[in-house]
């Protein structure tokens, strides 16, 4: 058991310093659900994170298919079924038949550590040890992202906000950030081409 919480810990270790981690903390605090990309990055990351675990639970049970040992991983990243089932594109019911399936197939001793049977919240994915201690704090992480979400914008921040970070390459918008700036330009082209017809006019009138 101990040469296992210490494969979990440096598993963990890893993955809190990849991006991918990033994303997965301040999932909480988005608008909207992952995408096709953010899916396969967080999977690849989890993969290669984890994969001293994978070697370690193929080599016990070799009845875990791929997207059981990616399922394990999320839970020992101290993932909720919510963020976990977004990763996995599957229905919460879906991720609680997903669950019942890998504890059939996981040896006793990786249950214990991933699915201790003392956890009575299924919100946190809690571990023995330092990994228990992990799980926790990822979880107080995306809990107070949540709590630090910025209320809707109005025309006037969208459209400084829009051209503050309009040449940034990274980050979000929130919905109202960006459909009030879209608002915005689309103005802003009204008005330049009534402006544009209003020339040869005035041309004329002046002349």
């Amino acid at each position: 058991m101990n040469s296992k919480t210490e494969i979990l810990n440096s598993c963990l270790a890893e993955f809190r310093n990849m991006p991918d981690s990033n994303i997965l903390m301040r999932y909480l605090s988005r608008e909207s659900r992952l995408t096709f990309d953010e899916r396969l990055s967080i999977t690849r990351s989890i993969e290669k994170a984890f994969s001293p675990m994978i070697l370690d639970m193929k080599s016990e049970s070799s009845a875990l298919s791929e997207s059981d040992l990616i399922y394990c991983s999320l839970v020992a990243a101290g993932l909720s079924p919510v963020v976990i089932a977004d990763c996995l594109s599957i229905s919460k019911d879906s991720l609680r038949m997903r669950k019942i399936r890998v504890k059939e197939k996981l040896s006793r001793s990786w249950t214990e550590l991933l699915f201790p049977e003392q956890k009575c919240d299924d919100n946190v994915a809690q571990h023995n040890s330092g990994a228990n201690q992990s799980g926790i704090l990822l979880q107080q992480n995306q809990l107070n992202s949540k709590a630090m979400q910025t209320n809707n914008v109005t025309f006037g921040q969208a459209v400084i906000s829009g051209w503050k970070n309009c040449f940034k390459l990274t980050g979000r918008a929130s919905r109202s950030e960006f459909w009030y700036f879209i608002l915005f330009d689309a103005l802003v082209i009204f008005i330049m081409g009534f402006i544009i017809k209003l020339i040869p006019v005035l041309f004329f009138v002046l002349g």
